[in-house]
């Protein structure tokens, strides 16, 4: 019995040491840099943990983070998208040479902003019928739509919403007026980075 009452004795002293040994919390947050000395990997460069000053821009401010400046490129692409227009000859839907340049711009923008995704936008004019108009519209946008897939724009990209002439971008019965509302617009449905 004594070889016993000692076994039992040994063990239970055994597992309260263990158990004292684990009841401290592990440190953590900053720590004390000693002065002085040189450890690590590196030397102190005379800072310690808590007076190392954190990233500053040019004004002083705190520069910006990568998630920051992302956001602002996608931004800024996604209000050059949303100012662009492609225009249309009366009674057509063929891209003219001078809606190349908008709609490359374009291209190169979704290409370089794959989160971005945009609605390309239909109009007409208010002459003809409202079916006609939008049949028209229609083609409008799937030609925008069929020029920037060739660009190498993915199609996740690309929307294509028909106004017909229910959203003329000029009131009036000119001709200047009529020439700025064949168009296709372009709206930014997300920006997700």
């Amino acid at each position: 019995m004594n070889r016993y009452s000692t076994v039992i004795v040994t063990g239970c002293l055994a597992l309260m040491l263990g158990l004292a040994g684990c009841s401290a919390k592990p440190r953590t947050g900053p720590f004390d840099v000693p002065s002085g000395g040189s450890g690590g990997i590196g030397s102190n460069s005379g800072y310690s943990g808590s007076s190392v000053p954190a990233r500053q821009g040019a004004s002083g401010s705190p520069a910006p983070t990568w998630q920051q400046n992302q956001s602002d490129a996608v931004n800024r692409a996604a209000a050059e998208i949303a100012a662009a227009k492609v225009f249309f000859d009366f009674n057509r839907a063929e891209i003219r040479p001078d809606a190349r340049a908008a709609l490359d711009h374009v291209a190169g923008l979704l290409k370089q902003n794959p989160s971005i995704q945009i609605g390309l936008q239909g109009h007409c004019d208010e002459r003809g019928s409202n079916e006609y108009n939008y049949g028209l519209g229609e083609r409008r946008a799937r030609a925008a739509y069929g020029y920037l897939l060739r660009a190498g724009v993915p199609a996740y990209q690309l929307k294509m919403v028909n106004y017909g002439k229910k959203t003329p971008a000029v009131a009036g019965r000119t001709e200047s007026a009529y020439a700025q509302n064949r168009r296709v617009a372009f709206c930014v449905l997300t920006t997700c980075y």
